[in-house]
């Protein structure tokens, strides 16, 4: 019984990892989506 309880938060726990990454994910897309093309050109990385 024990065993069963923790594996149960053991999948929610993992559900919600899960949901958290794909956020992470569109929020990215968002962002990359929202910058203009030409930034990224015209202020070169300072390792470049």
């Amino acid at each position: 019984y024990h065993y069963r309880v923790l594996s149960q938060e053991m999948d929610a726990g993992l559900q919600a990892w899960q949901l958290r990454q794909k956020l992470q994910e569109e929020e990215r897309k968002q962002k990359n989506s929202l910058k203009p093309k030409g930034t990224s050109l015209q202020n070169p990385l300072p390792s470049q």
